[in-house]
């Protein structure tokens, strides 16, 4: 499965990237340019730079994630 996560920096995100890493699904996290990255190291995911806050960018990267879903 497709997951698209965001606050994937915090404590609740981190973990919750790292489990779905973990049973096999390819996670895309939003990220601050400034996150600290520590708790998501060794994981495999995609980073996409942005903030919830930043509408456009945000439903850009919405857009892309569901046309990698409809495949």
């Amino acid at each position: 499965m497709n997951c698209f996560v965001t606050g994937a920096s915090g404590f609740i995100g981190s973990n919750l990237v790292h489990e779905l890493v973990a049973r096999g699904h390819r996670v895309k996290a939003l990220l601050r340019p400034e996150s600290d990255l520590r708790g998501l190291a060794g994981v495999d995911f995609e980073r996409v730079e942005g903030d919830v806050n930043d509408r456009a960018k945000l439903k850009k990267a919405f857009a892309e994630h569901k046309k990698r879903v409809r495949r």
